[in-house]
This record gives structure tokens, C-alpha cells and sequence, in this order.
């Protein structure tokens, strides 16, 4: 599965963000992610906001955009937001958050199907903007700056704390 980037897609992205959108678009594509996703019942807006810490495990909450839907895409949702957060605790709770989500799914999830679908989170993100919100000029530039610092992020060693193990 290759995500294209097309000319229907160009129209909908803000100019500002166009390059890295299309960086993105092509990274999701060099993945190895198997063509049978694991597919289930998904939070749809994973993160911090949405979640409380209960017993020493992140619990979520907030239910509106359930979904069926490929299930790396809620863990990779959370760890966009944590990245966001920027706390000293992020691999605290990413492992609470893992405990919990396991106790409902115990699927094993690779480290490239997590990278595809924190690709396509950070993709799905430019789109939303772009045709949802008016976006100042700085606005605009942290936006692909926060993009960018994906794409090093799913390069790096960093990324090995989110490993689903």
C-alpha cells in the first residue's frame, strides 16, 4: 500500500505546507506495512487531553470520533501528542498507555506500522488545518517545522522508546 500524492490532494494543502507535505506523503510510502492491517475499534483522538491517569494506567476518554479503524493509528496518535507535550515523562506514560490499550487489544504492532501511521497522523493533521483553519503566516511555519521534526523523529534512534514492546 503506497499512498500517492496527487493533484486533489495538492489543491487542499496550504502552499506553505506543500513541500513537506509531499515529504511526508512519500515517507509514508517506504514503510513495509502489511496489507492486512490490524483493524478494530478505535479511539479516533488519542492523547493526553483525552486520558486520565487511573491506578498508575492512562485511561481514555472523550469517545466522538470512534471508528473502525487500523489500530496503530490510535498508539501513533498518542505518541504524536506526547511528542507535542514535550514531557520528561513521555516514556512513562506511552508504557502506562501501552498496559492499558493491551489489556483490550493484545496485538503486536511493528515498528514500521507505528512510523506509517504517525506519518499518516502528521499528514492527516495538514490536511485538517489547511481546510479547516485560518492559519496565520507563523502559525503556518511551526505547522511544517513540527512536521519536519516527524519526519527526523521516525529517522532516529529517539523513536526506539515507542517501540510496542
Amino acid at each position: 500500500m503506497t499512498p500517492q500524492y496527487s493533484d486533489h490532494r495538492a489543491k487542499r494543502v496550504d502552499p506553505v505546507l506543500d513541500t513537506v507535505f509531499r515529504e511526508l506523503t512519500e515517507l509514508e510510502g517506504t514503510f513495509q506495512v502489511d496489507a492486512k492491517l490490524k483493524v478494530g475499534i478505535c479511539h479516533g483522538d488519542a492523547w493526553l487531553g483525552n486520558a486520565i491517569m487511573k491506578e498508575g494506567i492512562a485511561v481514555l476518554f472523550d469517545f466522538e470520533f470512534i471508528k473502525v479503524g487500523a489500530l496503530a493509528y490510535d498508539i501513533a496518535t498518542f505518541i504524536w501528542a506526547l511528542r507535542a507535550a514535550s514531557s520528561e515523562e513521555e516514556g512513562r506514560v506511552f508504557k502506562s498507555f501501552v498496559e492499558g490499550y493491551r489489556e483490550e487489544c493484545n496485538n503486536d504492532f511493528s515498528e514500521d506500522e507505528l512510523k506509517s501511521s504517525l506519518v499518516r497522523r502528521e499528514i492527516n493533521n495538514i490536511e485538517f488545518l489547511s481546510e479547516n483553519i485560518i492559519m496565520s503566516r507563523e502559525v503556518k511555519l511551526a505547522t511544517a517545522q513540527f512536521a519536519r521534526d516527524t519526519i527526523d523523529f521516525v529517522s532516529s534512534d529517539e523513536f526506539a522508546q515507542f517501540r510496542w514492546t
